[in-house]
């Protein structure tokens, strides 16, 4: 009787699918989400260092980390040290789309690049078992974790409307043709704050933009807190060049020929 045996590699990833099935990332985007999440928990990357590992560019690097953040998948933060100085930006990677942590005196918004004279690495009390991006060109592509990652990740309870003008937004969630990722939409909100004349200008560009071709054939529509985040409302609408009229062939002398 013949023996089957089958030779199984043992180095496997264990992730969600859900970044994989989410239509709003790019295949560049979940190629390198799903990169950064095959590695060990708690190591930090830097850009060069993620260039290294892939065939892509810099440029190329850098615009699906863009595009990982405003899928919500990797949440901007920064932490001080035991002196009390701001440290570097730190970058914390999620499988799924995540509440950002808030920013305030002690997490200021943190800039893409920022200079040091030293290779430190990152420690933030507040979170454990998450992917660390620093944008620094002085880090090494791979760090190994540093502590022994006792503390706890702390998240700030969903809300169940904003603080600006709570019942203004209620009407724009009802009449917007999308409804996922409230909670983003809520933040955008409160950080928009818009007053009345706003309102009025959001609200006429809504009802352009609902009218468009597009959207009522169910085509590019962004989620609410998209829309909100980029000043859609803003968009000009050109309307594309009509292909010129074709004037009635002439009547040409007999002999001629037409070209």
């Amino acid at each position: 009787m013949a023996v089957i045996r089958v030779e199984k590699q043992k180095n496997y990833t264990v992730m969600s699918n859900y970044h994989l099935q989410d239509g709003n990332l790019s295949l560049k985007a979940k190629g390198l989400l799903s990169m950064m999440l095959s590695l060990p928990e708690d190591w930090i990357y830097s850009v060069e260092g993620l260039v290294s590992l892939c065939k892509e560019g810099r440029d190329a690097v850098r615009s699906a980390l863009t595009e990982m953040e405003d899928a919500g998948y990797m949440v901007r933060g920064r932490a001080r040290d035991e002196q009390g100085k701001l440290r570097e930006a730190e970058y914390v990677i999620y499988e799924t789309p995540q509440t950002a942590p808030e920013t305030g005196p002690d997490m200021p918004e943190p800039t893409p690049e920022e200079p040091t004279s030293e290779n430190r690495t990152l420690e933030n009390p507040t979170l454990q078992n998450t992917k660390r991006t620093n944008y620094l060109k002085t880090n090494p592509p791979i760090i190994p974790p540093q502590g022994d990652g006792s503390v706890s990740r702390k998240k700030r309870e969903p809300k169940a409307a904003p603080d600006w003008k709570p019942e203004r937004f209620a009407r724009f969630w009802e009449s917007y043709p999308r409804g996922e990722d409230k909670q983003a939409a809520i933040r955008e909100w409160d950080k928009l704050q818009p007053d009345d004349v706003l309102l009025r200008e959001m609200a006429l560009g809504l009802a352009r933009d609902m009218q468009s071709p597009d959207w009522q054939r169910g085509i590019g529509i962004p989620y609410a807190c998209r829309w909100l985040k980029h000043r859609r409302w803003e968009d000009e609408h050109r309307t594309p060049p009509q292909e010129p009229e074709l004037q009635p062939e002439q009547t040409l002398p007999k002999g001629a020929y037409r070209l």
